[in-house]
């Protein structure tokens, strides 16, 4: 949209299918609902009530910077607990929502012109997310016939001199495959030998039917290589 009190990187923006669908919604009585990553559950009435009992006790004011102390720890021993992976509160941050930390990850990361390596289907914000933090996105097929996996030779190929990440989103919306522990270490490997840094939208683990999802964080010997990796 053109208009003089819009800044011009944006009058040329367009609207991603996932908000495109949001004006069918409404149309048909009987449409089901693919659009979102949002259940068709309602937050456990223990929560509800836990959270409203925080309210009222006082616990409306801003939190740390980084998010509230206790919930950064829980999300620390969860790590621990689920996938022995350390993580200390001071690695932790806490965002308003997914896009959000999508969005911090690659504002703080990118300078103008550098490109980010995102599999497709993918989820369809992250291209508009990479541009709005004047980044160039890249796309790498993948298909069906090979599982949706990564193919680790056509990911090489399109990795130049101003790559600076990889998107990963496994399990993968819209596919719902599961990157295998070889493909994980197949882009870790491709990772460190190029120097590149690897966002993780770890947001569907649950969804990880197969075998035990596994952060590419925790394969072995990453931490230690001294590679940062950003994960949610």
């Amino acid at each position: 949209m053109k208009s003089p009190y819009i800044s011009k990187r944006y009058w040329n923006s367009i609207s991603t299918p996932m908000g495109e669908s949001a004006s069918a919604l409404g149309k048909y009585h009987d449409l089901i609902n693919f659009s979102l990553g949002d259940p068709d559950l309602t937050t456990d009435e223990r929560i509800i009530k836990k959270a409203f009992e925080d309210a009222l006790n006082g616990h409306t004011h801003y939190t740390d910077f980084y998010g509230v102390r206790e919930l950064r720890e829980a999300i620390c021993n969860f790590y621990d607990e689920e996938y022995n992976y350390k993580l200390v509160k001071e690695e932790c941050m806490i965002t308003t929502s997914g896009c959000h930390a999508m969005w911090l990850a690659l504002e703080a990361i990118l300078d103008d012109g550098d490109e980010v390596i995102i599999p497709s289907p993918y989820f369809t914000p992250y291209p508009q997310q990479v541009k709005l933090a004047r980044g160039i996105p890249v796309f790498l097929e993948t298909f069906e016939k090979e599982d949706f996996q990564l193919n680790i030779d056509r990911l090489e190929g399109l990795i130049t001199n101003r790559t600076k990440a990889i998107i990963i989103n496994t399990p993968n919306n819209p596919t719902g495959t599961c990157l295998t522990k070889k493909t994980l270490e197949d882009i870790a490997a491709i990772a460190k030998k190029y120097d590149l840094l690897i966002i993780s939208d770890d947001i569907y683990t649950i969804f990880s039917y197969e075998e035990p999802f596994i952060p590419i964080t925790s394969l072995e010997g990453m931490r230690e290589n001294y590679y940062n990796w950003i994960f949610f």
